[in-house]
């Protein structure tokens, strides 16, 4: 594991044009390693998703880390699993996204992501000028962390898409953030999917997230951009497609679409 982070240090280090994409992932990493790792993405044009998953950093070395990514113009998304996170990492990434301009998909999963997290990171992402995709994957947030969601989705105006999955949400912590996103125009795509729902508040829960879809216009202007964007939605894809033989979703495809049914296909089987 050690050659194999000095082999990605040294290829970031000399701007390598094959590193689109930063995977740091179950590493060790130490301080003077964090040192380098911030030190390259300062001047790093090459990287544009960075990615750090259950990897154990001491509070300084992340922070070195966040902070190159206020210099750093080319990284567009950032994907971070909060295994192992510290108050102080937070901290500095709240701070990183005030100033970052290039940033536009944020990625934020794992159980110790949790109700102090959200309290720190909300109020920068209700004004953030630059995230348009926001997801929270398997995150450990209560209630309390629900007027903090809404805040965000009700005040941010260039937010497009928004994700939450696998948290735990009731149905009725869910109905508060999705009437929070009712009253934002901008938004055009949410999705809470694989929480604490019962079957028919899933169903109810999907059903609002269409009315959203469609009030916002995500469907387009033509019937291939409604049926396509109708596929791709959750509730009409577990309730609808889910049921029907893989060759009527090509026919889908082919006639309805105007492109190739596969296509459609593998959109339907990765959800």
């Amino acid at each position: 594991m050690e050659e194999e982070l000095e082999k990605i240090i040294n290829c970031l280090e000399q701007n390598d044009s094959s590193m689109r994409h930063l995977l740091l992932k179950n590493y060790k990493i130490e301080e003077e390693q964090a040192t380098r790792i911030g030190n390259a993405l300062q001047n790093n044009n090459v990287v544009n998703i960075l990615e750090i998953q259950s990897c154990h950093i001491e509070p300084f070395g992340l922070d070195i880390i966040f902070q190159s990514l206020k210099e750093n113009k080319s990284i567009t998304k950032l994907k971070i699993c909060y295994k192992n996170t510290y108050y102080t990492g937070i901290h500095t990434l709240k701070k990183m996204l005030k100033e970052n301009h290039t940033i536009d998909q944020l990625h934020i999963e794992g159980y110790a992501f949790a109700d102090y997290h959200m309290s720190v990171l909300y109020e920068t992402l209700s004004v953030n000028k630059n995230i348009r995709n926001l997801c929270f994957d398997t995150i450990n947030v209560t209630d309390v962390s629900i007027p903090h969601i809404s805040k965000i989705l009700t005040t941010n105006q260039k937010l497009k898409y928004i994700r939450i999955y696998d948290s735990e949400l009731t149905f009725f912590e869910a109905k508060s953030i999705l009437q929070a996103a009712e009253e934002n125009q901008f938004v055009n795509h949410i999705s809470l999917y694989n929480n604490d729902y019962s079957d028919w508040q899933n169903y109810n829960i999907g059903a609002i997230e269409m009315q959203i879809s469609s009030r916002n216009k995500i469907i387009g202007n033509t019937i291939q951009d409604c049926v396509l964007n109708l596929l791709m939605l959750r509730w009409f894809k577990e309730t609808v497609l889910s049921v029907l033989p893989k060759d009527v979703v090509k026919i889908i495809g082919k006639k309805l679409l105007n492109t190739r049914g596969d296509r459609c296909w593998k959109k339907l089987k990765r959800g």
